[in-house]
């Protein structure tokens, strides 16, 4: 087991709880949603739609990590590795067996030496390169299309979450001028009470006067 192949099964070990984790929670919330208290139908609307968006994204994240680790578990990187990495063998050759023209000296000209002559092995057996077969094009072609699909996959789940964020987002801030406006109204509704208040203590509260209390009955004179 190579360095790279231990990263991705690691990286494989976190994404999948992860993904089984978060998925779990958000159907026992969606669950909990529809058979819960009585709410707003727009924060209904929005817990609705968050609980969807995090399973879809819980799906998305275990969809890469099986496709990663299927890619290294399969052998699928290993056999591109090998074809990636060029063969030794014999230079090419026209059929009478001599080097092609093109890689003769004018004539007339004597070949120059070479600048850097290469070593006894390398000159037995140069590096030329790979020749696919038709099944080997075929697994070229595969091998980039999954990885192009676990690009998608990836920048799917890149977008899902910064959706999620921004919604987030926007709720919270609909939320805070939902309350500003609530405590608004309260405190003007709690001022116009005292006003009132304060208003009617004005109006039946009876003035004082040095000689005694106006308004008031009669006493008969004394005998």
């Amino acid at each position: 087991m190579n360095a790279p192949m231990s990263v991705a099964l690691i990286l494989v070990g976190v994404l999948v709880p992860l993904g089984i984790g978060t998925l779990v929670m958000q159907i026992r919330g969606f669950r909990r949603l529809k058979s819960g208290p009585m709410m707003p139908e727009d924060d209904r609307r929005y817990f609705r739609a968050r609980h969807r968006r995090r399973m879809l994204m819980s799906a998305n994240l275990l969809a890469i990590a099986g496709m990663l680790g299927w890619t290294y578990l399969s052998g699928m990187e290993a056999q591109a590795d090998a074809l990636t990495k060029p063969v030794a063998g014999n230079p090419p050759q026209n059929p009478e067996g001599n080097p092609p023209a093109e890689n003769l000296p004018p004539v007339g000209e004597a070949a120059e030496p070479a600048a850097n002559p290469p070593e006894a092995g390398a000159a037995a057996n140069p590096v030329v390169p790979r020749k696919l077969t038709p099944e080997q094009r075929e697994f070229v072609r595969f091998y980039s299309l999954y990885w192009i699909l676990t690009l998608v996959l990836l920048f799917l789940l890149v977008s899902f979450a910064l959706f999620d964020l921004l919604a987030t987002r926007t709720y919270a801030m609909r939320q805070l001028r939902q309350m500003r406006e609530d405590h608004r109204v309260i405190l003007e509704r709690d001022l116009a009470v005292y006003r009132q208040q304060r208003s009617d203590r004005r109006r039946f509260q009876m003035p004082e006067s040095p000689d005694g209390p106006p308004n008031g009955p009669s006493m008969p004179p004394s005998n």
